[in-house]
């Protein structure tokens, strides 16, 4: 029953995005599901609360569902429009599985926009993962998929090994503390130029990266947003933070869609970094 609602779930998500394709990337582990029957977390990551929406309906991505989390790959700048996951306590603290730092194409992506490792390759960039590998520890399946090249984007290595990694580690930390936490993150390409471009496949280097987090604790629901530049120096969290509102508007995105209008406008409009860095 839960496999049929999960499916069901991100029909509708489908049909939300108009001409959008999605593919299910569960033929090889289709386990997915059944790999967390017996978890605390299973209730939390059956919700798709992170999943967002596009507002523009002709919106032409490819939404492709891996184990533990999920995508919407864009052919026009070969990186990811957001990469979407619930982390559960559990899986936060479970080291289950070592980084296997084995970059690869996702094969989901269709060839004539399929980005290869090597076209990092001398770009001056890293490949920055968006779903990031200490996320997803608990499951093999799931640390090679991170791995993908529709994960990542062309990310400064101040950016990626720095201030970004620090949000990353953040992430987990809230986890821990909250149960479950909803994410989602992805480039920001500044509309007024034209991005710069690397490797053979001319991939669109982001001006920024967007990451909005949520939780769902009773009494105690919020959530938060942050942008930070794709450049080098240090770039404090608390200076990064911001309402998932304002995301929304920079982006085109509904976030954490599928959670009630009522509570959305609520959370959504504060930005306290104090209520999550306490």
């Amino acid at each position: 029953m839960n496999k049929i609602l999960q499916l069901l779930s991100f029909a509708l998500l489908c049909l939300s995005f108009g001409a959008c394709t999605m593919v299910t990337a569960t033929n090889e582990h289709s386990d997915s599901t059944a790999s967390r029957q017996n978890s605390t977390a299973t209730d939390a990551n059956l919700t798709g609360y992170e999943l967002p929406l596009a507002k523009d309906k002709k919106n032409k991505s490819l939404i492709i569902r891996h184990k533990g989390f999920t995508l919407s790959f864009n052919c026009q700048t070969l990186c990811p429009d957001w990469v979407a996951w619930c982390l559960t306590k559990e899986e936060a603290t479970t080291k289950k599985v070592e980084r296997t730092n084995y970059f690869q194409a996702d094969t989901h992506v269709p060839s004539n926009c399929r980005v290869e490792y090597y076209d990092y390759s001398k770009s001056g960039y890293d490949r920055g993962h968006m779903v990031p590998a200490a996320d997803m520890r608990w499951d093999k399946q799931a640390m090679e998929d991170c791995f993908l090249m529709s994960n990542m984007c062309p990310q400064h290595h101040d950016l990626n090994e720095g201030d970004w990694n620090s949000l990353e580690m953040a992430c987990r930390r809230w986890a821990k503390a909250e149960g479950a936490i909803y994410i989602a993150c992805g480039p920001i390409f500044e509309e007024d130029r034209q991005p710069d471009r690397i490797g053979r496949k001319r991939i669109a280097v982001p001006d920024h990266f967007f990451k909005v987090v949520m939780t769902l604790t009773p009494g105690n629901e919020r959530a938060i947003g942050f942008i930070f530049q794709n450049t080098t120096g240090v770039q404090f969290m608390k200076d990064c933070a911001v309402s998932v509102d304002e995301v929304e508007k920079i982006t085109g995105y509904d976030f954490f869609a599928s959670v009630p209008r009522e509570l959305q406008e609520r959370i959504e409009a504060q930005a306290d970094f104090k209520e999550w860095n306490n």
